[in-house]
């Protein structure tokens, strides 16, 4: 019995010594089992264009066949294919669409891992840990790790960079810290190409410390090689594929108007977009639950206003000593202005330069946003614990059990509300790769949907606005053209669907006949039909 009593004893000793790892251990857990459920058990049935883009790189990869008669498709120049090569091998060894997700997974618990690092470096354990819970299960997150899209793991890269580049740049620690976070931020940029804009903390930080003389530092230099030589593959493909690849890269310039400058230049009413992404802030960083019952007290847009405003009083020490910080190296300066710059840049990015914002794009915001709110929120707990000792720790678990509970009750209602959309692309891409031939065509709105999951060459309805307001060119020029075996109209894609493609079947019947139709679970009227053209040619 004495030896049971020594064993139970050695456990709660284990755990009261190694309370903080055990800690870690769960968060992780938890994000692990979260993650799993959700883009494992219950992967989306179907992917959305920018995934199906993503994906049909991977499977041009490793299937000449289908890089030989999708003759329309061409990897973005704006699209790096990182993801693709990691989804290459698990498709040529013929692992199936939820089996790609494991590497975005493990990418995913990666980011939650370094956000607890990143606290533990710039605060201390408990903001680390406390951040990473957040991140755990922040509904957005959790969302968006179940979908085949770049921004999940070009955070996790992100992360990894910014974490190495402080011991590896600003402590000092050894030089394989800064080569790490140079390949990690390239990888970062290899995986998703607009974050080249978290090169601007980087800058920062180099010209705080050194002022111009880190142009010479050496360690920077090799640095850049190696940023360099990880994103080789990309660089040498976009210069091979592209007559202007910089131009196209970048998007700026050759009659694009992707960005302000190229829209007329910056008008003072473009900074009403500083406000109205507010929303996005606030919404992403506490869930739709909690919005709604703030929401009868205040508009989103003013509470994404005084979450930015604590922010900035937190980080305040950077605003107020910048002139100290230009004289001395103060370390304690450099993180706040570190931390300030990060969160600032994106949302910035897309509210002045870059015009047209979705959640996703903000994500870099959040591992430190919570970093900071949970040291803020720490101290507050430590001065309650003057008035009672335990006022603390019941402030804690109440602000972080409000947090985890409503944020994943948003994640799984968000995740089922969505799991099934464009199911019917999906179901009706494999029913068209059994009735066709590899060599025959297929007109369709989701086309890289249609492209990755029928395999078959995939066109748009049109290829100029005439055709767009004119149903009989679509039929007696653009059918002859393309000479598809089937058309395919759905509810999905409405920007890309000329509004007569919906009733032209019915008014040309002798060309147009549907085959096949495709409704969601417990719906009589179809999502989707398949009409044959007639009059193909077959071979």
């Amino acid at each position: 019995m004495s030896e049971v009593q020594n064993r139970k004893e050695g456990i709660l000793r284990f755990l009261k010594e190694r309370n903080k790892l055990v800690f870690l251990v769960l968060i992780l857990l938890l994000g692990l089992v979260l993650r799993f459920n959700y883009s494992i058990l219950k992967a989306p049935v179907a992917e959305w264009w920018d995934s199906a883009d993503y994906m049909s790189t991977a499977k041009a990869m490793v299937s000449p066949e289908f890089s030989e008669y999708v003759t329309q498709f061409q990897t973005n120049a704006r699209r790096p294919f990182f993801l693709a090569l990691l989804w290459a091998p698990i498709l040529f060894f013929n692992g199936n669409d939820t089996a790609l997700h494991y590497p975005i997974l493990i990418l995913s618990l990666l980011t939650v891992y370094f956000t607890y690092l990143l606290g533990k470096k710039l605060y201390n354990e408990n903001t680390g840990l406390l951040a990473a819970l957040m991140l755990a299960v922040s509904w957005i997150h959790l969302f968006f790790s179940a979908r085949l899209l770049t921004d999940v793991p070009s955070l996790a890269f992100w992360m990894m960079s910014g974490y190495f580049f402080w011991r590896g740049y600003i402590e000092e620690e050894g030089n394989k810290y800064l080569w790490y976070a140079a390949a990690c931020f390239s990888l970062s940029i290899f995986t998703r190409a607009a974050s080249v804009m978290n090169i601007l903390p980087i800058l920062v930080l180099f010209v705080l410390k050194e002022r111009h003389k880190f142009i010479f530092n050496k360690k920077i230099w090799v640095s850049l090689i190696i940023f360099f030589l990880v994103l080789s593959p990309f660089i040498i493909w976009l210069f091979a594929t592209f007559d202007n690849p910089i131009q196209k890269f970048t998007g700026i310039g050759g009659g694009e108007t992707r960005f302000r400058a190229a829209q007329g230049g910056f008008k003072f009413s473009d900074l009403a977009d500083l406000w109205k992404n507010l929303n996005f802030v606030a919404t992403s960083l506490l869930g739709p639950s909690i919005m709604l019952n703030l929401g009868t007290l205040m508009s989103p847009n003013f509470i994404g206003f005084i979450l930015m405003i604590v922010i900035i009083i937190l980080c305040s020490d950077a605003l107020f000593g910048i002139d100290i910080l230009w004289k001395e190296r103060n370390k304690e300066l450099m993180k706040k202005v570190y931390l300030l710059v990060w969160i600032l840049t994106p949302y910035l990015f897309y509210s002045i330069i870059n015009p047209g914002v979705e959640d996703r794009y903000l994500f870099a915001m959040f591992p430190v946003m919570f970093i900071i709110f949970s040291d803020g929120l720490l101290k507050i707990a430590e001065k309650l614990k003057k008035y009672w000792k335990y006022l603390g720790v019941i402030f804690l678990i109440l602000i972080y059990g409000i947090f985890v509970y409503y944020n994943i009750n948003d994640a799984s209602s968000t995740h089922e509300s969505k799991r099934l959309s464009f199911a019917e692309i999906a179901q009706s891409g494999k029913w068209i790769k059994e009735h066709s031939a590899v060599n025959e065509r297929i007109i369709s709105a989701s086309k890289y949907q249609a492209m990755y999951y029928s395999e078959r060459d995939t066109f748009p309805f049109c290829d100029n606005q005439e055709c767009k307001d004119n149903e009989t060119l679509f039929i007696e020029k653009r059918l002859k053209e393309i000479d598809p075996k089937f058309v395919v109209v759905s509810v999905y894609e409405p920007g890309f669907t000329p509004q007569w493609a919906y009733t032209v079947a019915q008014k040309y019947p002798s060309v147009l006949e549907p085959v096949q139709a495709f409704s969601p679970p417990g719906q009589q009227n179809p999502y989707l039909i398949v009409y044959e053209y007639k009059q193909h040619q077959s071979d």
